[in-house]
């Protein structure tokens, strides 16, 4: 936390240092240490969704009969979450984002969200 709260910036004009910046909100963009961040904090969403899915609440794909489930991917600051369309599995799905939220302070921003159906998933089952 030392380094995420202490750090300055100043801006260089013509190989002289002018000013202090100091943030006021967390680590900018493009920081070389956010990638490690990102992955820090979302090790608590992959231990709830594997919770839920080791107690059968969560399904998540499987590309061959024997092979391994993947009910999320995480890419740069991307989660995509995968489950069976059902609303159990869905309203489970929900409660692992709540309670993340909870332990985490990162709340899902419904603007920047969208949730996509396969194509054989009926009308009635997406509302």
């Amino acid at each position: 936390m030392g380094y995420v709260t202490s750090f300055s910036y100043s801006v260089l004009i013509n190989g002289q240092s002018f000013g202090l910046i100091k943030p006021e909100r967390g680590i900018c963009q493009g920081d070389p240490i956010s990638p490690l961040l990102f992955v820090i904090c979302t090790e608590a969403l992959v231990h709830i969704l594997q919770l839920a899915e080791n107690n059968y609440k969560v399904c998540g794909i499987q590309f061959n009969g024997c092979g391994l489930t993947i009910n999320h991917l995480l890419f740069a600051d991307d989660t995509l979450l995968v489950c069976k369309t059902t609303k159990d599995a869905c309203e489970e799905l929900m409660r692992c984002l709540s309670q993340y939220g909870l332990i985490s302070g990162q709340l899902i921003n419904v603007e920047k969200s969208a949730i996509t159906f396969g194509a054989k998933v009926e009308e009635d089952t997406k509302q």
